[in-house]
Formats: structure tokens, C-alpha cells, sequence
């Protein structure tokens, strides 16, 4: 299940090292730090899931976020720590604390900002064309009558990372684990 404050958390933390930027360079960090935690602990930061858009591998329900497609009073943990800006930038609103990510998620969330964080947004050396390269990301604009994002299911991106059918069947176990115990305790 999605679990708006540890997306809200991840995002304020790159935002705090970075400052504003492009909300399309905040999504390939986000996806990146969820790539990377996936491959090191078995499990995404952000709780969220994937799409092949245009631009690359997006984390759809952080995306939403970001735009406000639906109601944005749904939605008061992001909007009391995150705000749009002018020219498709995103920033703080105000300091976030760090209540919802272990010692390791931020840990991975930082190692990322230190391989990714410097790089632009776009161009030959920028995110977006880093994860046009990734092996999970498929264009959805070879259909052009298939839809604008396509899902990137969790096997795609651990088959990318080499992980065993052994491994892959483990993390996918554990995920069935997690979204059992959400359902009880929520």
C-alpha cells in the first residue's frame, strides 16, 4: 500500500540536500533511491509503484502527488511539506522530519544523491536519459494507440537487477506480507 508519508519523506529529503528543481529530475531520484533499495533490502522507499511514461520510469502515485489530478485535500502530508513552483519545479515548503525511513532507506535515499543528485534533468548525460537506458523501461509511445504509461511490475525491475528466481520469489513473498499485515492493521 502506498504510504504517503514515506514518499513525502523521501521527496523532502531530496529536496533538502538539492534544493528546488524539476519535479521530472525529483521522480527519476525517487525511482532511482527505489531501484536501489529494491537491489539492497528487498523492498521500495517510497511504497509506490511504476510506470514506462515517455521520459522513463516514473513513480506513478508520487507523480499524482505532484500534479494534484485528483482532490488535493487527499493529500495533507505532501501538501504541508512540498509545493509546486514556477517553471515545473518543485520545493519545501518548510523542514520535514525524518519519523517514517530507517537508518538503511536513508541511507540508500543519500548514496543515490551522491551518484545522481548533480546531474541535470535532461540532456545526453541527464536522468532521463540515465533511465531511458534502464532494462525495465519500455516506450510506450512504440504503441501509439496503447496508453500514455505502462506498469513496471516489481519482477521486471529485479530481473533487471540479476536477482535470482529464488531471491525475486522471496521479495515478492515478503510484499504479499507487508500488504496482508497493512489491510489488518489499517
Amino acid at each position: 500500500m502506498f504510504n504517503e508519508e514515506k514518499a513525502t519523506e523521501l521527496a523532502a529529503c531530496m529536496l533538502s540536500w538539492g534544493g528546488s528543481m524539476k519535479f521530472i529530475k525529483l521522480l527519476k531520484l525517487i525511482y532511482l533511491a527505489d531501484r536501489e533499495a529494491l537491489d539492497r533490502e528487498g523492498h521500495s522507499i517510497s511504497t509506490d509503484r511504476w510506470v514506462s511514461m515517455k521520459h522513463g520510469p516514473v513513480p506513478i502515485q508520487t507523480y499524482n502527488l505532484i500534479h494534484q489530478e485528483d482532490d488535493p485535500d487527499r493529500h495533507p502530508v505532501w501538501n504541508q511539506y512540498i509545493e509546486n513552483q514556477a517553471d515545473y519545479c518543485i520545493g519545501l515548503k518548510k523542514e520535514m522530519g525524518i519519523n517514517h525511513l530507517s537508518q538503511a532507506e536513508r541511507a540508500v535515499a543519500e548514496d543515490v544523491w551522491k551518484q545522481y543528485g548533480h546531474l541535470p534533468s535532461w540532456g545526453s548525460n541527464g536522468l532521463v536519459e540515465l533511465t531511458h537506458r534502464l532494462p525495465e523501461w519500455e516506450n510506450p509511445e512504440e504503441n501509439p494507440h496503447g496508453p500514455q504509461a505502462t506498469p513496471i511490475p516489481v519482477q521486471r525491475i529485479l530481473l533487471a537487477l540479476k536477482k535470482s528466481d529464488e531471491e525475486i520469489q522471496a521479495i515478492l513473498d515478503l510484499e504479499q506480507t507487508d500488504a496482508w499485515l497493512d489491510r489488518i492493521l489499517a
